[in-house]
């Protein structure tokens, strides 16, 4: 194991984990019914389940796939009500948890979220010997092993990774072996990338074949090319969207045809709409992330969160769930699903590098400052 709080091994650690993975609501709306028991007020039950839990997910098919598969069975078998929120990006996350006001009791940060809630004090830790199924964490993502997680104590559980690659309209274009290639005298005008800060740096980085996991060497020089990438293709650019679900949208009804969208969110838009696209990563490369597990320090729900942590950690809703949401699942599995094999992020793993999210703490207001006084 490596020590907490170390440069993450960029892409060689990816690629061992392809390997053993592949084996808004306000507090005031978020609650339970009212009703004249106490124990209803409370959120307790008699039998130490709480009536309720608030959930924090990404949205779209993966946020419903997760309430599908793992939250409203748990709620089922307890006997809680789940009550799930969407966010767009991890920065609206992490503007809920730093604003205050939301009663969530579980969330589903990425590891940018993650780091930044660690440092901020919003997220608990817990004794992972105490989570069922925690021994089925593959190594390269185990909360020991992992920069966004520093300290001694283990602050979330990893839920699922990929990278940040480039989803196109197949009837469009033509299979790109480069992020450079979607950019066309057809495609100008037609092309939308991410506008939130780590998505944006990572693929206009991608472009120039910068790893986000080394940007912490020589910064400045490789944010001069960054910025360099993100003014020659604005031409192209139409829409720099702030939720996954903006650009989901676009590519089904056409007016995009191309952009940084992940797998997970092409996968159900080709499958189950009838949206002619594919994923791919680049030649170049994408930047890498994990979704994970956390819970929030305020929650007066920790065991209920913990039981829901441990039902994910499950084998059936976990393979059943990567048939719809095919990402690269954070623990092992005892049979792997058909379509892992075929998903680009496990098969082009060499090709993802995780952030430095240390860096990306720092700089983040900076970058999103300069950000928008380019495209502006």
């Amino acid at each position: 194991m490596t020590e907490k709080g170390t440069q993450y091994e960029t892409r060689r650690k990816f690629v061992t984990a392809a390997a053993g993975a592949a084996g808004v609501s306000l507090a005031g709306c978020l609650g339970g019914e009212e009703g004249d028991d106490d124990d209803e007020v409370s959120g307790d039950a008699d039998d130490g389940m709480p009536d309720f839990v608030n959930v924090a997910t990404w949205g779209g098919a993966y946020g419903e796939g997760s309430e599908e598969h793992f939250l409203e069975p748990w709620g089922e078998e307890n006997g809680v009500e789940i009550n799930r929120s969407d966010f767009g990006n991890d920065f609206d996350l992490i503007g809920r948890q730093q604003a205050g006001g939301d009663a969530l009791d579980l969330i589903m940060p990425g590891n940018v979220a993650l780091y930044s809630g660690i440092q901020d004090d919003l997220v608990d830790t817990f004794d992972l010997d105490d989570i069922d199924g925690a021994d089925r964490i593959v190594d390269t993502f185990h909360p020991d092993n992992v920069p966004y997680d520093p300290g001694e104590d283990a602050h979330h559980v990893p839920f699922v990774f990929g990278g940040d690659g480039l989803t196109y309209n197949t009837e469009e274009l033509d299979r790109p072996d480069s992020w450079w290639d979607i950019y066309t005298d057809e495609t100008e005008g037609r092309i939308a990338q991410p506008g939130f800060i780590d998505r944006t740096v990572g693929v206009a980085a991608a472009h120039a074949e910068i790893e986000v996991g080394e940007i912490g060497e020589d910064t400045e020089e490789k944010m001069e090319e960054v910025w360099d990438v993100i003014e020659e293709i604005q031409p192209y650019v139409f829409n720099w969207f702030d939720e996954a679900q903006t650009m989901a949208n676009l590519l089904g009804d056409g007016s995009a045809v191309a952009g940084q969208l992940w797998i997970g969110r092409a996968f159900p838009l080709r499958e189950e709409d009838d949206v002619p696209v594919e994923y791919t990563v680049p030649e170049e490369g994408a930047s890498g992330w994990t979704d994970v597990w956390a819970i929030p320090v305020e929650t007066e729900k920790k065991e209920a969160s913990k039981s829901i942590i441990e039902y994910t950690l499950r084998d059936e809703p976990s393979a059943a769930f990567a048939e719809e949401i095919p990402y690269g699942p954070g623990q092992e599995l005892d049979e792997t699903p058909d379509v892992l094999e075929d998903n680009e992020d496990i098969i082009h793993n060499d090709r993802l590098s995780p952030w430095d999210v240390e860096v990306l703490n720092e700089n983040e207001e900076e970058w999103q400052r300069e950000f928008q006084e380019l495209i502006r």
